[in-house]
């Protein structure tokens, strides 16, 4: 595996695509205009199976954050949300009904080499104190622009709350757009 993330799966650029549409159906065209033509046809007609590079998707969410966040600064956060809500469908989502938020953050580690090449996840190790469970979620070698570390906060979040996990918190602990070496999350939460 590659030290850096190169490409990010389509089903990204899908669900980006459907988000927009539902959400920000008004910012669109705008959106869109902004974008260059390679990143136009990838938010545009993307395909899922398919492999863009990560640069392509480090300008659509940097375009997404400049258009939206007057008006909506955290859109981005919104999109994790969507993102995961989507993404823990059928089976996953049944499959989710069984399984801690523990394993859980256990088994985005090894989802992440199906939807990035290069890079990686890791986390800590769990914690408890206060009533409270904690663990820390790092990717390392990822670099979609300072926009896309939004993201997680929402997708951790909706995804520790369909695992069952009550009360959660994703805080942003540390980022590679502040001189960081990786970006990474606290995710708490209550069982």
């Amino acid at each position: 595996m590659e030290d850096v993330v190169t490409h990010e799966k389509g089903v990204e650029a899908v669900l980006i695509k459907s988000w927009l549409e539902q959400y920000y159906s008004s910012d669109m065209e705008e959106i869109i205009d902004k974008l260059s033509p390679d990143a136009r046809d990838m938010i545009t007609s993307p395909a899922a199976n398919q492999w863009y590079p990560l640069e392509l998707m480090k300008e659509v969410y940097t375009v997404i954050y400049e258009v939206t966040k007057e008006k909506d600064p955290k859109a981005i956060v919104d999109y994790g949300r969507f993102s995961a809500e989507r993404s823990a469908s059928g089976l996953l989502r049944f499959l989710m009904k069984f399984i801690d938020m523990n394993k859980l953050i256990e088994r985005m580690k090894a989802f992440w080499k199906h939807y990035h090449k290069g890079g990686k996840i890791t986390a800590s190790e769990l914690v408890e104190e206060a009533g409270r469970k904690k663990r820390i979620v790092a990717y390392h070698g990822y670099d979609a622009g300072q926009a896309a570390c939004l993201a997680p906060l929402g997708y951790l979040k909706a995804i520790a709350e369909r695992a069952g996990a009550k009360n959660v918190k994703v805080l942003e602990k540390t980022c590679i757009h502040k001189g960081d070496k990786v970006c990474s999350w606290e995710v708490s939460w209550e069982s």
